[in-house]
């Protein structure tokens, strides 16, 4: 099975890691390492002929944010699977309170029903708009809070992917 991530760093470099069949790529190059586990949350990884030791420090799996010491130096990463992938791209995050976004169609299809109104203040999991997509009804839903500036769609309108449906303040 092929995973894909994007790796932040604090210092704003981004990578995106693929794990294809038994291989591991990054930024669509394949990258040779040999990695061996040497403590609980410890590993040697050879890559280009140097060795890297590299401890896991802290790891926040609701935030997916990992801290490692490689060598002597610590570095924070931030990982990003397909799924947050596409909301970023949706415009949305999965951030618990933070504050929305504008909300884009995350594919093609038919608004079924726009379920807020412009003024109205929204949290974290509330439904927002029903569309119709594949045959399947999507309900999109806040993914902070915030309040809704405009409404741009209306029921029955069709739209395309990454059209903007609602605005937020």
């Amino acid at each position: 099975m092929d995973h894909k991530y994007k790796v932040e760093l604090a210092d704003d470099k981004s990578y995106i890691i693929e794990l294809k069949e038994d291989t591991l790529w990054m930024n669509n190059e394949p990258v040779s390492t040999d990695i061996a586990k040497t403590g609980k949350e410890e590993w040697n990884v050879i890559r280009d002929h140097q060795s890297f030791n590299i401890k896991l420090l802290e790891f926040d799996k609701s935030a997916k944010v990992i801290k490692l010491r490689v060598n002597e130096e610590v570095f924070t990463l931030s990982i990003k699977n397909k799924l947050d992938l596409l909301l970023n791209e949706m415009g949305m995050s999965l951030g618990q309170g933070a504050k929305m976004k504008d909300i884009k169609a995350p594919m093609p299809g038919l608004v079924l029903e726009v379920l807020a109104s412009a003024g109205q203040q929204v949290s974290a999991g509330d439904p927002l708009i029903i569309l119709e997509a594949m045959k399947m009804e999507n309900i999109i839903k806040a993914t902070g809070d915030g309040t809704v500036k405009n409404v741009l769609v209306k029921n029955q309108d069709t739209v395309e992917k990454n059209q903007l449906l609602m605005e937020m303040e």
